[in-house]
């Protein structure tokens, strides 16, 4: 599952550093995609992960690094415009797979990491890696 990370710090990355993510100060979004005949419907949704935790490593000279996250699967919160109607189907379909009463944690490792520099402070990162719940 590709996973698409851009960030924007007022202090630079230190290479080799560990960086830890602090939820009440970040922001991790989630988007939806459905393959085979679910992936024909018009709605790919947005999601806001509101309880997370996680670290990042990231070597500015060599642009690769590792991400590890975990979020409390009854978390993630519709951020798109839609209908009521929309908005309770999403979560019902949304509860129907994650299933958060039997799997309160969303977590994703990466398995690889392909890194750019856009400017000074500001890099693009393109993390493909696994999701389990658990």
């Amino acid at each position: 599952m590709p996973l698409n990370l851009t960030w924007r710090g007022t202090k630079p990355f230190v290479a080799g550093k560990r960086y830890t993510f602090d939820s009440k100060s970040s922001q991790i979004t989630v988007q939806a995609f459905a393959e085979g005949l679910a992936g024909i419907v018009e709605h790919r949704p947005s999601f806001f992960a509101r309880n997370f935790s996680g670290e990042i490593e990231f070597d500015s000279d060599k642009l690769d690094g590792s991400l590890n996250l975990t979020a409390k699967n009854g978390s993630l919160e519709i951020m798109d415009q839609v209908t009521k109607h929309d908005r309770n189907a999403i979560e019902r379909v949304v509860g129907d797979v994650l299933r958060p009463e039997l799997f309160p944690e969303v977590v994703f490792r990466s398995s690889m990491v392909v890194c750019g520099h856009i400017r000074e402070n500001l890099y693009r990162a393109d993390i493909a890696g696994t999701i389990s719940l658990r």
